[in-house]
């Protein structure tokens, strides 16, 4: 249908470029800000639907019996903050796309924009993990049984130290 207009081609590494072959610099520039804007759309996209079933789905696993850590994942955010990581996933698969491209701006941001997406994606892994961790087990703590004249509910150590 475009003959040779547009074309997807497989490098020698295993990768695929993009060829858009256009005489016209506005078409190009249209392009370029075309496939910027599909990749942030994209992005804000799967964000809102990974956010809204990883929610629906760890809200219906909460609901089991023996599944404790699950409340307190979700008692603690912990899924809010893993979200994120989806978008940043996009745009870190979306950047050999970017380098594809014979606009020299626009290829040289492809490489940092993948280090910065993979950055990301640890900061947020590392900020939802952090979020988990109790902050029973992050002080050090010696259990001290209530006072004979105390019941065990006025102990303020956890019921599992206290028993």
């Amino acid at each position: 249908m475009f003959g040779n207009l547009i074309r997807i081609d497989t490098g020698p590494d295993g990768s695929h470029q993009l060829f858009v072959h256009t005489d016209s610099l506005a078409v190009a520039i249209v392009l370029v800000a075309l496939l910027l804007v599909t990749i942030v759309l994209a992005s804000v996209v799967c964000y809102y639907l990974t956010r809204a079933l990883m929610l629906w789905v760890v809200g219906r696993l909460a609901r089991g019996e023996h599944r404790k850590w699950v409340r307190a994942a979700e008692r603690r955010r912990v899924f809010h903050k893993l979200a994120p990581i989806v978008p940043a996933l996009i745009i870190y698969l979306a950047a050999p796309l970017l380098a594809s491209l014979t606009f020299p701006a626009i290829a040289m941001l492809a490489t940092p924009m993948a280090v910065a997406a993979a950055c990301f994606m640890v900061y947020a892994g590392l900020r939802a993990g952090l979020r988990s961790w109790p902050a029973s087990r992050t002080a050090t703590t010696t259990c001290r049984l209530p006072a004979s004249g105390r019941s065990r509910a006025s102990c303020r150590w956890p019921r599992s130290c206290c028993t």
